[in-house]
């Protein structure tokens, strides 16, 4: 299982924009166990690091990099 079994990083590879940003904050900041990262650098190098902590991945035609 990941981190700890209640535990979910959502992980948005692709740029929204501030008003979707603002949105999903506020619903699913009354979420405990749900972590959402948005990221202004989407590139591969910056995401690389970040997706092997993430549990979902949200985005638009994620390199093959970022997938392996």
């Amino acid at each position: 299982m990941s981190k700890s079994d209640n535990n979910i990083t959502v992980c948005f590879i692709s740029t929204i924009p501030e008003q979707a940003r603002e949105y999903l904050s506020e619903k699913l900041n009354t979420l405990n166990n749900v972590q959402v990262i948005f990221r202004k650098d989407t590139s591969d190098e910056e995401l690389i690091k970040l997706v092997p902590s993430a549990d979902i991945l949200i985005g638009w035609r994620p390199s093959k990099e970022i997938l392996t």
